[in-house]
């Protein structure tokens, strides 16, 4: 069974975004949510694959370079985020939002900075 390791505010604007970006992409009416979208160097996207389109969407992480991905699991129990090779730049214009210095630290007090490859689970 997945479990949530979603600690960080930047972690839940990449999902906020990315759903959105689903919606812009595909529309909010579909009836399979996930999708991946490859991204060239300069993170604008060359290739949008649904969930719809390829049941198998997920396995498209091996081939492309650099991509940002949501997995819906179960009815949406679970959400399974994930990017490579994606600056910090190119995810905030990507998903029109702007992290700031407090998006990188947990309820703990823990500081996390933003890698250009992660993946959570909520």
């Amino acid at each position: 069974m997945p479990k949530s390791d979603a600690k960080f505010p930047f972690h839940f604007k990449i999902m906020q975004g990315i759903g959105e970006l689903g919606d812009k992409l595909l529309g909010e009416s579909r009836k399979l949510p996930g999708f991946i979208v490859e991204l060239n160097s300069d993170g604008h996207i060359i290739k949008t694959v649904s969930e719809a389109d390829n049941l198998d969407f997920i396995q498209l992480d091996e081939k492309f370079k650099s991509y940002l991905m949501i997995d819906v699991i179960d009815h949406g129990e679970y959400i399974y985020i994930k990017w490579q090779d994606l600056s910090k730049e190119h995810i905030e214009t990507l998903l029109n939002t702007k992290f700031i210095e407090k998006d990188f630290v947990d309820s703990m007090g823990i500081t996390k900075g933003y890698t250009r490859t992660g993946s959570v689970m909520f």
